[in-house]
């Protein structure tokens, strides 16, 4: 009974022990059930630890235990297993970097010695301009100078000490070249052009130099430049910073008193805004000033303080809209080169006649009427460019301009020319284009120098037979004009390479043609040519005839002796399809480009009136299959603006057609630079055809 009792007392303690520790049990399963699913696999394996310590005599509750832990165990081999492929990829892309990182280094090393020789390169190519004997600076072996073997050397380092000026201009460089340091007797340094260069990496070679030395730089902003050598620089080229105009001239560039060279220029489409007179007046403190630009600048007017430069010798106002200048330009008597193109002005200031030392006057583009007779005191202008003015005269004393070479009038209003005009004896082109002229003075005969004379889109009916005279001429243009003849003495310009009679009304051509045997260039298209001399025959040099729009029916024998043909143009004259095919046969196995087809566009030919409601179906077409066309350019002009449009085929294109609708009636289109192709395969260029709109 007491045996009974004792198992009892054992069982009751057992379960009343059991029951305290439920609880327990219960509170570390469910917070390692919840770290697993944090992820907390270590934390987990010990609370399920403990929650055995507390199972009791359960192997129920223990074996739930233990198989959380054996999943907590599965997870962390999951993770270890991970973990390791993670230290593997990462260990690569380690090795991948180093590789990387490697490259780049040896990249950045390559890249550097490439610089390095460009700079050696350029230095190089700037000695060269003085001393052609210099060998490079990498040929001599700079660590034995002073060895009494080494006269190669030596002689470099004699080279290196002669160096005064360097021009390394419009090089591309990204730093000043270290060899500049070696130039100890340097004085002038020029790196205009040379927008990118990193200032802050030649302090080195900045600091190496004598204060002896002017640099001339291009720069975006001068204050990227260490303001220490400031004083070195007596040039300055000021850019624009992506294309962004400036609106004011910055300061410290106005308080350089140094610079002899100072452009401040914009472009056409970016013009900078400096009509500040306050801002033009310090400019004009600067008065060691020798050149000076400031086309594209938006100057409507210029301070009398102009007149305190000078030292200027060229000055260049391009492009701006200033309408008149003030008398004190004619302080500048330094002045070799004025450049005024397109501006407004309507008159020039007698003063202009102080400007002796003048070689070079650009007025094209603006809006003068007169002259001075002051302009006559130039008498060292050797180029005078009046062109794109509303010039009706000269002053008689235009004939003191003894020494031009180089005379443009293009146009302007002239009707006729002053007798004065043959005083200019040394003229080497004479530039006439697009005036009123209807006859030339017999004086013209006496500039015997000219090689080139322009005389197109004139009113000339007849040549004075002095022109017979000019027997130095190589370039003759005679182009729409309405002479009906030649004088004889046309044979006597033995000289000419190029005759241009475009747009005439020529009906025969003189026998002395065939004496200008050094003509490469025969245009007469466009007159009313019915025969060709036979004297035609003996331009042998000829490698251009263009015989287009006349009245040919035929062609001499003797045009078989242009043995040197490389293009004849014969369309759009009365030959025969008979007369074509023996022409087209004779040339077959010949170098030379013949074309005796007409061109047509649509129905329509040469000149002819075109309705606005045709262009829809314009297509440009041969009379015959000899040629095909491969491409053209449409050109007009609309609303005072040179248009052009192109076309990869024989037919107008959309924008073509749309460029078209704007003309008037009575407007002229061009079609112009019209490729076409043989049946051979060769490729030509037919010159142009012109048409009317109705």
């Amino acid at each position: 009974m007491k045996r009974i009792f004792l198992i009892f007392i054992f069982l009751f303690c057992m379960q009343t022990a059991f029951a305290q520790n439920m609880p327990m049990y219960n509170r570390f399963f469910n917070e390692g059930k919840r770290m697993y699913a944090d992820s907390l696999y270590y934390e987990a394996i010990n609370q399920f630890s403990l929650g055995i310590d507390f199972s009791g005599q359960s192997q129920r509750l223990k074996d739930s235990c233990y198989k959380w832990i054996d999943l907590c165990g599965f997870q962390l081999q999951q993770l270890k297993q991970r973990a390791d492929s993670l230290l593997r990829v990462a260990a690569l892309e380690q090795q991948k970097t180093k590789l990387a990182l490697a490259k780049a280094d040896s990249a950045l090393q390559r890249a550097e010695e490439m610089q390095r020789r460009v700079e050696t390169a350029m230095f190089d190519k700037a000695v060269k301009q003085h001393f052609p004997e210099w060998k490079g600076y990498a040929n001599y072996d700079w660590n034995s100078w002073n060895s009494t073997s080494n006269e190669e050397t030596k002689k470099g380092l004699e080279i290196l000490q002669k160096i005064d000026s360097l021009d390394l201009s419009a090089n591309a460089l990204l730093r000043v070249p270290q060899e500049v340091a070696d130039c100890k007797n340097l004085k002038h340094l020029n790196l205009l052009g040379n927008p990118d260069i990193d200032w802050k990496q030649s302090t080195e070679t900045f600091a190496k130099l004598g204060s002896q030395v002017e640099m001339y730089v291009s720069v975006y902003d001068l204050s990227a430049i260490d303001s220490v050598y400031w004083h070195l620089i007596t040039g300055i080229d000021l850019l624009q910073k992506n294309y962004k105009p400036f609106d004011n001239i910055p300061a410290n560039i106005l308080q350089q008193k140094q610079l002899v060279y100072l452009d401040l220029s914009g472009t056409y489409s970016y013009q900078n805004k400096f009509n500040n007179l306050s801002q033009l007046t310090q400019i004009c403190s600067l008065n060691n000033l020798i050149y000076l630009n400031l086309n594209n600048c938006s100057i409507d007017a210029f301070p009398p303080e102009i007149g305190n430069l000078q030292n200027l010798t060229n000055l260049d106002l391009t492009y701006n809209q200033l309408t008149t200048l003030p008398p004190e330009i004619g302080n500048l008597q330094n002045l070799t080169s004025l450049e005024l193109w397109y501006n407004q002005l309507t008159t020039l200031p007698p003063e202009i006649g102080n400007l002796q030392n003048l070689t070079s006057l650009e007025l094209r583009g603006n809006q003068l009427t007169t002259l001075p007779a002051e302009i006559g005191n130039l008498q060292n202008l050797t180029s005078l460019n009046l062109s794109w003015n509303d010039l009706t005269t000269f002053p008689p004393e235009i004939g003191n301009l003894q020494n031009l070479t180089n005379l443009d009038l293009r146009y302007n209003q002239f009707t006729t020319l002053p007798a004065e005009i043959g005083n200019l004896q040394n003229l080497t082109e004479l530039h006439l284009w697009n005036n009123q002229l209807t006859t030339l003075p017999v004086e013209i005969g006496k500039l015997q120098n000219l090689t080139s004379l322009y005389l197109s889109n004139n009113q000339l009916t007849t040549l004075p037979v002095e022109i017979g005279k000019l027997q130095n001429l190589t370039s003759l243009d005679l182009s729409n004009n309405q002479l009906t003849t030649l004088p004889a003495v046309i044979g006597k310009l033995q000289n000419l390479t190029s005759l241009n009679l475009i747009e005439n009304q020529l009906t025969t051509l003189p026998t002395e043609i065939g004496k200008l045997q050094n003509l490469t260039s025969l245009n007469v298209s466009n007159n009313q040519l019915m025969t060709l001399p036979a004297e035609i025959g003996n331009l042998q040099n000829l490698t251009s005839l263009d015989l287009s729009n006349n009245q040919l029916m035929t062609l001499p024998a003797e045009i078989g002796k242009l043995t040197h043909l490389t293009t004849l143009w014969l369309a759009e004259n009365k030959i025969s399809i008979e007369e074509r095919a023996a022409i087209y046969a004779k040339y077959k196995n010949s170098d030379c480009f013949v074309v005796a087809s007409n061109l047509r566009i649509a129905n329509y030919s040469f000149g002819d009136t075109i309705l606005k409601t045709d262009f829809k179906n314009i297509a440009l077409k041969f009379d015959d299959e000899q040629f095909e066309i491969v491409s053209f350019v449409l050109s007009a002009t609309i609303k005072g603006y040179a248009e052009e449009s192109y076309s990869n085929s024989s037919r107008l294109v959309q924008s073509q057609i749309a460029m078209l609708q704007f003309l008037k009636t009575g407007d002229k289109f061009y079609i112009e630079d019209i490729k076409i192709r043989n049946r051979s395969g060769k490729v030509g260029t037919y010159p142009f055809m012109s048409f009317i709109v109705k």
